[in-house]
């Protein structure tokens, strides 16, 4: 091998090293610093510390809808965490400063979730009104939008906890 190939494929190989340890890991196993933001990224989506199916658990008065419990949170990571879910991968596009997060609600307006940094998590809302079970999908979504955004897509879990009166 020539000592200008084998120049060409010594980081391509720290890179593959980086990215198949990286893609061993969980995405709660990094801690993230958190940092701004900003147009043209790749950014991973979790609910709760999780990509792809997560949980949020529900404080249920009635049969179909109620709160999410306190202390559950939505948080954007910068780059791609690998994992079979594609889905919560998103791109910020050409003009984005934010990523909004928005939980699939009953009624009422959405009460937006505005995540200014990647590495920072936000709370859900006790406010937000959602389904005491079954399925539905957490969206984040660059802002401000663009032609060239993505938003990621979260599938979640509504799971009741029931509350004694």
């Amino acid at each position: 091998m020539s000592r200008k190939l084998a120049r060409r494929l010594v980081p391509l190989g720290a890179a593959a090293m980086f990215v198949a340890l990286a893609g061993a890991m969980p995405a709660s196993a990094a801690i993230p610093t958190p940092r701004p933001i900003g147009p043209d990224e790749v950014f991973t989506a979790l609910v709760n510390g999780r990509t792809g199916q997560s949980v949020i658990n529900v404080t249920c008065d009635s049969t179909k809808s109620g709160h999410p419990v306190a202390g559950q949170t939505v948080e954007v990571l910068a780059g791609a965490v690998t994992g079979p879910l594609s889905a919560s991968l998103g791109f910020t596009g050409a003009t984005a400063k934010e990523i909004g997060a928005a939980v699939g609600v009953v009624e009422g307006p959405i009460p937006p979730i505005h995540l200014l940094a990647y590495g920072r998590s936000a709370t859900i809302p006790v406010s937000t009104v959602v389904p005491c079970g079954g399925s539905g999908v957490v969206s984040f979504i660059p802002q401000p939008n663009s032609s060239t955004a993505i938003p990621a897509l979260v599938r979640v879990t509504f799971v009741p906890v029931v509350t004694k009166a």
